[in-house]
């Protein structure tokens, strides 16, 4: 890919979250930027008005016909993303990518999806492709948040991560359904959107509410910290109104209308230090004028470059351990976005 121009194709879902997507790739020296999707014009034109280094094309692709294989064939794309945050079906798009030879990411974070995406690893490698599902805020940024606050702690016991999104209940459309989750220990289930909770997202953002949500995390993280005894998410909208419409299974037309563009995100850690005394610490991002999907598509690019870079083995893997915080705090350092850390020991 370094002596040829790469190709990347965007199949863009969400009109915002795909803009934000692209517009971080057309930063992207020496490679060409292949967009599908509806009103590709416009958000072309869109993108143009950055000053783009990649090169842009409109790209026609349409999943319901039968020759969609030969169609994406056609386009000689090297790596595809897929922008929809809720991938919950099969995984015939990757299989096809591998079939193909192109390298497969996207930014689902359901569940099943992320963690059952290894069903394709064997092929990946025979294949020699890379496949990575979940390069969003979760897990992608979620995962490296925890990565590097966990050293701190010689026993890491509990683990709080929560997403306040104006577009969540685009993403997790299976709110009410009962899944499980570790709690003190054991395997527990709770029902999504319950146990409404407030957490303050300093002055810019506010207090928002949050409830019970279902995510990758969810698995993940017992699996590459076994001393965890708690693991939980809560997801959150812009205002009480729209939470507690959900909540009672209310969705109008206008529920799902282009969400604000203030994102908050948090991740609490709590456990014993390195001297087994007791140990919390809050990690808070908020990210604001028009920024606000960085959370979401910052990571991807940061997989993407890895690719490129061919700094990635060839396989199918939820993007856990992909990129570290310390990558992403450089790659949003020109960005309206600011976090915070508090550290709290006994």
């Amino acid at each position: 890919m370094e002596k040829d121009k790469a190709r990347i194709l965007v199949i863009v879902s969400q009109e915002k979250l795909g803009k934000s997507l692209c517009s971080l790739l057309a930063q992207i020296p020496d490679i060409t930027l292949l967009i599908a999707g509806h009103e590709n014009e416009a958000l072309i034109h869109a993108i143009k008005q950055d000053k783009p280094l990649a090169a842009i094309q409109s790209c026609s692709l349409d999943w319901s016909q039968a020759d969609f294989k030969q169609q994406l064939k056609e386009t000689q794309a090297n790596i595809l993303i897929h922008s929809a945050t809720f991938l919950d079906s099969d995984y015939t798009l990757a299989n096809i990518c591998i079939d193909l030879n192109i390298h497969y990411v996207d930014l689902s974070i359901h569940c099943d999806f992320v963690t059952q995406i290894t069903q394709c690893d064997a092929r990946a490698k025979e294949n020699n492709v890379i496949v990575v599902s979940g390069a969003g805020a979760t897990p992608g940024l979620s995962m490296a948040v925890v990565d590097a606050f966990a050293p701190k702690f010689g026993i890491l016991r509990e683990i709080d991560v929560g997403l306040s999104d104006a577009s969540i209940a685009r993403r997790l459309t299976h709110m009410q359904t009962p899944f499980q989750r570790l709690e003190k220990g054991e395997k527990k289930v709770v029902h999504g959107w319950r146990k409404l909770q407030k957490y303050y997202y300093g002055d810019n953002l506010g207090m928002r509410w949050h409830a019970n949500a279902d995510i990758p995390d969810l698995v993940l993280l017992p699996q590459r910290y076994p001393s965890l005894k708690t693991v939980v998410f809560h997801a959150g909208l812009e205002n009480l109104f729209k939470h507690c419409l959900l909540w009672s299974g209310i969705k109008p037309h206008w529920f799902f209308a282009d969400p604000l563009e203030k994102i908050g995100m948090y991740v609490q850690l709590s456990g014993s230090n390195l001297a087994y005394q007791p140990l919390d610490i809050n990690w808070m991002i908020v990210a604001e004028k028009g920024d606000g999907h960085v959370l979401s598509t910052m990571g991807c690019v940061l997989v993407v470059k890895k690719i490129l870079q061919h700094k990635l083995e060839a396989g199918a893997r939820p993007c856990v351990g992909l990129f570290t915080l310390d990558e992403f705090n450089e790659a949003i350092a020109a960005k309206e976005v600011y976090y915070t850390i508090y550290e709290t020991e006994m």
